[in-house]
Protein backbone atom coordinates (compact mmCIF):
# COMPACT_ATOMS: atom_id res chain seq x y z
CA UNK A 1 0.00 0.00 0.00
CA UNK A 2 2.81 2.16 0.71
CA UNK A 3 4.82 2.01 -2.58
CA UNK A 4 1.56 2.45 -4.44
CA UNK A 5 0.81 5.72 -2.43
CA UNK A 6 4.32 6.64 -2.93
CA UNK A 7 4.01 6.01 -7.10
CA UNK A 8 0.78 7.70 -6.76
CA UNK A 9 2.18 10.93 -4.90
CA UNK A 10 5.51 11.17 -7.48
CA UNK A 11 3.19 10.90 -10.55
CA UNK A 12 1.26 13.85 -9.17
CA UNK A 13 4.34 15.78 -8.77
CA UNK A 14 5.67 14.68 -12.00
CA UNK A 15 1.96 15.99 -13.35
CA UNK A 16 2.96 19.40 -11.23
CA UNK A 17 6.04 20.04 -12.70
CA UNK A 18 5.19 19.03 -16.23
CA UNK A 19 2.27 21.43 -15.98
CA UNK A 20 4.44 24.09 -14.64
CA UNK A 21 7.21 24.14 -17.67
CA UNK A 22 3.55 24.10 -19.96
CA UNK A 23 2.37 27.07 -18.05
CA UNK A 24 5.99 28.77 -18.30
CA UNK A 25 6.18 27.55 -21.80
CA UNK A 26 2.65 29.18 -23.14
CA UNK A 27 3.47 32.33 -21.23
CA UNK A 28 7.28 32.57 -22.85
CA UNK A 29 5.39 32.22 -26.27
CA UNK A 30 3.02 34.48 -25.31
CA UNK A 31 5.83 37.19 -24.84
CA UNK A 32 7.40 36.71 -27.79
CA UNK A 33 4.29 37.03 -29.58
CA UNK A 34 3.91 40.37 -27.96
CA UNK A 35 7.63 41.31 -28.74
CA UNK A 36 6.90 40.42 -32.28
CA UNK A 37 3.49 42.29 -32.38
CA UNK A 38 5.02 45.31 -30.62
CA UNK A 39 8.01 45.60 -33.04
CA UNK A 40 5.73 45.12 -36.51
CA UNK A 41 2.86 47.56 -35.21
CA UNK A 42 5.45 50.33 -33.82
CA UNK A 43 6.52 51.35 -37.24
CA UNK A 44 2.90 51.40 -39.09
CA UNK A 45 1.88 53.75 -35.94
CA UNK A 46 5.00 55.77 -36.08
CA UNK A 47 4.17 56.10 -39.86
CA UNK A 48 0.29 57.02 -39.20
CA UNK A 49 1.40 59.68 -36.84
CA UNK A 50 3.86 61.14 -39.47
CA UNK A 51 1.08 61.46 -42.08
CA UNK A 52 -1.14 62.80 -39.53
CA UNK A 53 1.32 65.70 -38.36
CA UNK A 54 1.97 66.51 -42.70
CA UNK A 55 -1.88 66.25 -43.24
CA UNK A 56 -2.00 68.70 -40.07
CA UNK A 57 0.39 70.89 -41.58
CA UNK A 58 -0.51 71.04 -45.64
CA UNK A 59 -3.89 71.81 -44.05
CA UNK A 60 -2.78 75.04 -41.65
CA UNK A 61 -0.68 76.35 -44.48
CA UNK A 62 -3.60 75.57 -46.83
CA UNK A 63 -5.99 77.86 -44.60
CA UNK A 64 -3.27 80.50 -44.00
CA UNK A 65 -2.65 80.96 -47.60
CA UNK A 66 -6.91 81.61 -47.53
CA UNK A 67 -7.02 83.58 -44.67
CA UNK A 68 -4.47 86.12 -46.16
CA UNK A 69 -5.84 85.73 -49.30
CA UNK A 70 -9.43 87.23 -48.34
CA UNK A 71 -7.58 89.38 -45.67
CA UNK A 72 -5.60 90.99 -48.05
CA UNK A 73 -6.32 94.65 -48.65
CA UNK A 74 -6.62 96.30 -50.82
CA UNK A 75 -8.89 94.38 -52.81
CA UNK A 76 -8.97 94.22 -56.79
CA UNK A 77 -12.09 96.57 -57.74
CA UNK A 78 -14.59 93.88 -59.73
CA UNK A 79 -14.02 92.02 -56.45
CA UNK A 80 -15.10 95.16 -54.10
CA UNK A 81 -17.60 95.46 -56.15
CA UNK A 82 -18.87 92.21 -55.81
CA UNK A 83 -18.49 92.30 -51.75
CA UNK A 84 -20.43 95.37 -51.66
CA UNK A 85 -22.95 93.74 -53.88
CA UNK A 86 -23.73 90.75 -51.72
CA UNK A 87 -23.23 92.92 -48.15
CA UNK A 88 -25.22 95.75 -49.61
CA UNK A 89 -28.26 92.76 -50.45
CA UNK A 90 -27.82 91.39 -46.51
CA UNK A 91 -30.74 93.91 -45.04
CA UNK A 92 -30.27 92.45 -41.04
CA UNK A 93 -26.91 94.45 -39.89
CA UNK A 94 -25.88 90.86 -37.19
CA UNK A 95 -26.07 88.59 -40.55
CA UNK A 96 -24.42 91.51 -42.02
CA UNK A 97 -21.31 91.50 -39.81
CA UNK A 98 -21.89 87.79 -39.11
CA UNK A 99 -21.22 87.19 -43.28
CA UNK A 100 -18.28 89.75 -43.33
CA UNK A 101 -16.79 87.41 -40.23
CA UNK A 102 -17.37 84.67 -42.24
CA UNK A 103 -15.52 85.74 -45.62
CA UNK A 104 -12.50 87.01 -43.16
CA UNK A 105 -12.50 83.72 -41.73
CA UNK A 106 -12.53 84.99 -38.08
CA UNK A 107 -15.34 82.55 -37.16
Amino acid sequence: QRSQDEELLKEEEEEDHNLQLSRETENATIHNVEEEMAESVQPAIDKTSDDAIRVEFASNQEFTRVTQKARQQPKEPKEEARLAQRYASISDVGERAFAILKDLYMI
